[in-house]
């Protein structure tokens, strides 16, 4: 047993042999967690203003010829002031009738222009993701939208199929 470990002196308090490599691996794990501490703070003036609001509506698909509605389908919006997009999140859909679990889809990096109280969004060649998976075979396409007082609707295309929202803000 002619290894590191066993060649090293006891340690004094304890009576057992240490690697002599121990306290400099642990010198570099305190160092980068204050690292990456000091890394995390924001300066409160200079955050980005995020603000999200849940719609309540609608979701059509069109899917081999017949629309397919889904009822009653909560869309989150957060909106991201300070780079001028937005992420559209769909809770609990079905897209299609025989669609054995219902999923939660989210659409990044949506552009975004606000004017006169209104949001008109727009994007294409985005790729939606189903929890952490990325959806590259739904592609969002020709994505359009508009946010007007407490109403929210947008259309789109995920892949072949062209799907729409309609809904209304909820308060708390």
């Amino acid at each position: 047993m002619n290894t590191l470990f066993h060649l090293s002196p006891r340690h004094p308090l304890l009576g057992r042999r240490r690697c002599p490599c121990a306290f400099p691996a642990l010198l570099g794990v305190a160092i980068l967690l204050l690292s990456v501490q000091s890394c995390n703070k924001v300066d409160p003036e200079k955050a980005p203003f995020l603000s999200t609001t849940t719609y309540i509506g609608v979701v059509s698909v069109l899917y081999e010829g017949e629309t397919y509605d889904n009822p009653d389908i909560r869309v989150d919006i957060t909106v991201d002031s300070e780079d001028g997009t937005l992420e559209i999140f769909i809770h609990k859909i079905k897209f299609v009738p025989r669609m054995p679990v219902r999923v939660d889809v989210k659409v990044p990096g949506v552009s975004c222009i606000e004017s006169s109280g209104e949001i008109s969004f727009s994007g294409d060649d985005i790729v939606p993701f189903s929890g952490i998976l990325p959806m590259a075979k739904y592609n969002v396409k020709g994505l359009s939208g508009t946010i007007s007082g407490k109403e929210c609707s947008f259309s789109l295309n995920f892949g072949d199929y062209p799907t729409s929202f309609t809904g209304t803000a909820q308060t708390n």
